[in-house]
């Protein structure tokens, strides 16, 4: 795969970017490119528990600003600190207000979603209609790999699926997996790492 570059932030956050090629004939327009990016946030195993809720913190606000026109999102986290960020994520997504999304995007998110928990996926917040065109954002974990979320034609919406890593599966791992995909990744740091 294409090599990550790193790059500082003044949130916290480092960035990398890894851009796959994907099909240019599906990418026609300005916004069929901007769909097709995936955002990916990876917290390693370095931070400690008690971090987790200042991780939440940043990657929400970097997540929303494009929940709507992107792929679902992915959290790679390790093991060690899954329940803990899915905790804090959950009482966030929870107290947001719904989303309002574009006409035409409510039946195909519908579908990812019905597809997602068919195939084993547990949705831990939201996932409900408030109106003709507002989602709630929605939570997911144990979402395979091979999931409708998961995969380059998935609904856009708000929607984050969080993953656990470990030595058995290591990020490097899940990551080629989204090989058709352009991913946008970050890395969440807190103080307390």
């Amino acid at each position: 795969g294409a090599p990550l570059t790193r790059f500082g932030s003044s949130s916290g956050i480092s960035f990398s970017a890894m851009v796959r090629p994907h099909d240019k004939a599906a990418d026609a327009d300005a916004e069929s490119l901007h769909t097709q990016t995936r955002q990916v946030f990876v917290v390693e195993g370095g931070a400690n528990a008690a971090a987790t809720a200042e991780i939440a913190e940043q990657i929400l606000p970097i997540w929303q600003k494009r929940w709507k026109e992107s792929l679902p999102g992915l959290i790679l986290v390790h093991e060690r600190l899954h329940s803990c960020l899915v905790d804090h994520l959950r009482l966030r997504i929870l107290d947001h207000e719904p989303v309002l999304i574009r006409p035409g995007q409510s039946q195909s998110l519908a579908d990812s979603m019905h597809a997602a928990l068919d195939g084993g996926a547990t949705l831990i917040a939201g996932g409900r209609k408030s109106g003709p065109l507002d989602w709630q954002p929605t939570l997911f974990v144990n979402v395979s790999m091979t999931s409708a979320l998961l995969q380059a034609g998935a609904a856009t919406g708000p929607v984050l699926a969080v993953l656990r890593t470990a030595a058995c599966n290591p990020t490097s791992a899940v990551l080629g997996h989204l090989t058709d995909q352009s991913l946008e990744v970050h890395y969440p740091a807190s103080d307390g790492a």
